[in-house]
């Protein structure tokens, strides 16, 4: 009994402790938990507003101002320079002799051309009219016999045998003129022919071994211009130049040149005075783009050179305008962004809206579906 007693003690005990909290605080009761806010992300940057009005198709090129008329001058055959009758920059007037190659001997032969053509010519005339002579003579004795002939057939009394003989004379007489059908000796006329054209082949010497100047303008003589100097055929000496006549040339790549056409209107102004623009047009395009020769687009100014005072060498600025739209929606071209087809602006929460452009003007651009008029984005 004692010891039942005993283990009743120990659990009453151990029931005691088990409750004490030896003076501890008691657990934190927890709080309940509030939702986070969500963060929205604020896009800085310049905003712009969508807006309506015109946009203009304009595309900008450089360019240079070019003599329009330059011709290089040049012989036509080898030889020594003799004369030059011109110095540089000199003005000279179409058809002014400029210089010319060492002719002597050019001359003398020139001169025994003229006089052999001169003899041929005489040989001829006199033969000519020797034959002349005797054309008229022969037909004359023509008539004669045809004359006769008549006589004789008129009269009834006349031999048969004289009549006859009479047709034999007028048939001989008409043989004869008949045989004086073709001129001159034709010999004499061969060699007055052969004469003209050694005559002319000499005189073409001569053109070849002279510069003549083929328009009104100024000269540029080269170094290889000069007294006793050797040169070949058609390399050029000099150059002749029309002061007043200007064009402006530009380098475009074959993707700028899709873009235009000949006759189109532009404007050309120097690069340091972009206000001062003069009305100028396309006037060639390089093949198969256009029926230029050469690789350059030349515009040809409408101003009159001394007042748009533009200079051969400067450089301008062409201003080609293809086209435009007078009532688009537009934006600068800083607040669009992308490549190609894929353009898009954004929005101030960090959105980005695709847009569909159309004219890309350096300060305007038309923005053709994607946004509303009043709409802000946030540019660059």
């Amino acid at each position: 009994m004692r010891g039942w007693r005993g283990v009743g003690v120990l659990v009453g005990l151990a029931g005691m402790l088990a409750g004490c909290t030896f003076g501890q605080a008691p657990p934190p009761t927890p709080l309940p938990l509030i939702p986070a806010t969500p963060i929205v992300p604020v896009v800085t940057g310049p905003a712009y507003t969508v807006s309506r009005g015109p946009v203009i198709d304009e595309i900008t090129y450089p360019g240079k101002v070019n003599l329009a008329t330059v011709e290089d001058l040049f012989f036509n055959g080898d030889g020594r320079v003799e004369n030059v009758y011109m110095a540089d920059g000199d003005s000279v007037a179409a058809g002014d002799l400029i210089a010319e190659l060492d002719v002597r001997s050019l001359n003398y032969d020139l001169e025994l051309a003229r006089l052999e053509q001169k003899l041929a010519e005489d040989r001829l005339n006199a033969a000519t009219v020797s034959f002349r002579f005797d054309q008229l003579t022969r037909q004359i004795a023509l008539q004669r016999e045809k004359l006769l002939l008549a006589v004789l057939q008129a009269n009834p009394d006349s031999n048969p045998g004289e009549v006859s003989l009479q047709e034999l004379a007028v048939r001989q007489a008409d043989l004869a003129v008949q045989m004086l059908e073709g001129g001159p000796d034709a010999q004499l006329q061969i060699e007055f022919e052969r004469a003209k054209v050694s005559l002319r082949r000499l005189e073409a010497a001569l053109a070849e071994a002279r510069i003549t100047a083929p328009f009104a303008g100024e000269v540029r003589i080269f170094d290889s211009l000069r007294r006793g100097k050797a040169v070949k055929a058609y390399e050029p000496v000099a150059s002749l130049v029309d002061p007043n006549a200007i064009v402006v040339e530009a380098n475009l790549v074959p993707g700028d040149l899709a873009n235009l056409t000949e006759g189109m209107l532009v404007k050309v102004a120097p690069s340091s005075a972009l206000d001062n623009a003069l009305d100028g047009e396309i006037q060639t395009l390089p093949q198969p783009f256009g029926s230029g020769l050469g690789s350059t687009t030349r515009i040809g100014l409408a101003a009159d050179v001394a007042e748009a005072q533009l200079r051969p060498g400067m450089n301008v600025e062409i201003t080609v305008r293809r086209g435009g739209n007078n009532d688009a929606l537009w934006l600068p071209p800083a607040a669009v962004q992308g490549y190609k087809d894929n353009y898009y602006v954004r929005r101030r929460d960090g959105s980005e809206q695709p847009v569909v452009v159309g004219i890309w003007g350096p300060e305007r651009v038309e923005i053709r579906s994607g946004l509303a008029e009043g709409q802000e984005v946030v540019g660059k």
